[in-house]
């Protein structure tokens, strides 16, 4: 039967296996439970990706351009890394 995404991590105990989107996966507590994830090659992560995005007009004001170098560190990679394993990809 068909179950919201938002719902998997919920029903994770009365099933066999569930493909449940990362950020559901993440939110849920559940990274250790993760035995596959998507290739950091496949099309999906190399298309779909958050992305910084402002108002036209706003690229060059100054709390942007800090966002974007804080955001950009090798201090955030690892964190993103620790944090969320291969969950999560940084691509900066």
């Amino acid at each position: 039967s068909e179950i919201e995404a938002v719902n998997l991590p919920n029903v994770l105990p009365d099933v066999d296996y569930a493909i449940i989107n990362g950020n559901y996966a993440i939110d849920a507590g559940i990274l250790d439970k993760v035995i596959l994830t998507e290739s950091t090659e496949s099309e999906a992560a190399l298309t779909k990706a958050n992305i910084i995005a402002v108002k036209n007009g706003n690229q060059e004001k100054e709390a942007i351009k800090v966002l974007v170098e804080c955001l950009s560190t090798d201090k955030v990679r690892k964190y993103i890394q620790e944090t969320f394993g291969s969950s999560v990809i940084p691509v900066f």
